[in-house]
Parts: structure tokens; sequence; C-alpha cells
């Protein structure tokens, strides 16, 4: 199945999951990325009757909408493999809680953030949302922090660094006051690579 996906990546920290995936793909840990992304309907929507009619020659009732349909859209949907096992996702009684759980259809849900989304009106109402979709749809929404340059035990920094992202992150012109040159990286904390991260596990 062609893990190409069919959406636009809205911004840095979507298009570097999506590298940290690719690779997780070729390497045989996941099976499938959804190329579609999908909605899902979080509430049951309210609506009443009212008379709208403005003359007493007629009466004609109109629907008057309280509470509108309101649906969450996930920023990924993927599956992993039986070789991902207790190297990114987990059992009950490990430990370890890159990905702790998968949902009943074996497929993992995940909301990217970045580093300093918290005061953003899509972050407070997250909460919210990840319990209306656990409780309308079974369906347990991870949020991910991919990428912060210091680590800050981002998933990066957890797992790997994509090689997509070691080559982007990286000074396009030299900064002589703060002694970095062209080519230096971005990163600060210890990069690992798959291979690396797989003889660390």
């Amino acid at each position: 199945m062609s893990k190409k996906i069919n959406y636009k990546l809205l911004n840095s920290q979507e298009e570097y999951f999506y590298f940290w995936l690719e690779e997780l793909y070729d390497k045989g840990f996941i099976s499938r990325i959804e190329p579609e992304q999908t909605s899902f309907i979080l509430n049951n929507p309210l609506s009443i009757g009212y008379n709208k009619n403005k003359t007493k020659l007629k009466t004609v009732i109109a629907p008057l909408k309280l509470i509108k349909e309101r649906s969450y859209t996930p920023d990924f949907i993927f599956e992993f493999t039986n070789k991902a096992k207790d190297i990114f996702y987990f059992t009950e009684n490990s430990n370890k809680q890159v990905f702790p759980f998968i949902n009943k259809d074996n497929k993992t849900y995940v909301d990217t953030k970045g580093e300093y989304t918290k005061h953003y009106s899509s972050s407070i109402t997250f909460g919210d949302r990840q319990a209306m979709m656990w409780d309308r749809n079974s369906i347990y929404v991870q949020i991910v922090k991919p990428y912060i340059k210091e680590g800050k035990n981002c998933l990066f920094e957890q797992t790997f660094t994509p090689k997509k992202v070691v080559n982007k992150e990286v000074y396009l012109k030299d900064i002589p006051n703060k002694n970095i040159k062209k080519g230096d990286s971005k990163i600060k904390y210890k990069i690992r690579t798959l291979d690396e991260y797989l003889e660390y596990v």
C-alpha cells in the first residue's frame, strides 16, 4: 500500500512527523499511512422549530440550530506492524510510552503539536475533542510533539531523528557573532539515526 498522502501538511511539525513515519514505513515498522484525512463526528446537533412568518396570514415553521454538529480530523492515522511491538508501541506492562495505546482497529491516531502551542485555541480545546472522540467513536487520539530543537523529550529525541529533518535543520548562512557557520546543525540534542535507535532499544 502506497505511503503517499493526498493532503497538505500544514506546518513543519506535521511535515517532520511524516518524515518519521516514512522511515518506519520503508523499514517495515509501519504497514500503512492513511492517504486521505478522515473526519469524525463528535456530537449530535440540536434544532428546534420556530415561527419564521412575520404576518398573521400564514405560519411558517423553520428550524433553528441551537447546537451545530462538530467534527474532528486527526493529523495522521497509521498502522504499526508486529515488528514495531515493544520498539515503537508497547504493551500494558511496559514502562516505555512512545505510543502506549493502539486502538481496536489496529490504528494509531495522532494530533501533532509544537513546543509553543499550549495557549493556542486548538490546543486548549483538544482535551475536549480527545474525550469526545473516545466517548463517541472509541478512538484514542494521542498528542505528539515530533521536534523541538533543544530536545525537551520530544519524539525525535526519544526515538530517532529522520534523515530529512537532519538535512533541513541547518543554518543557511554564517552568523559570526554566534560562531555559527553555514551548514551547522540547529539541533541541540544528541541525534540518533533509526539504526542507532534500534541498537539502543
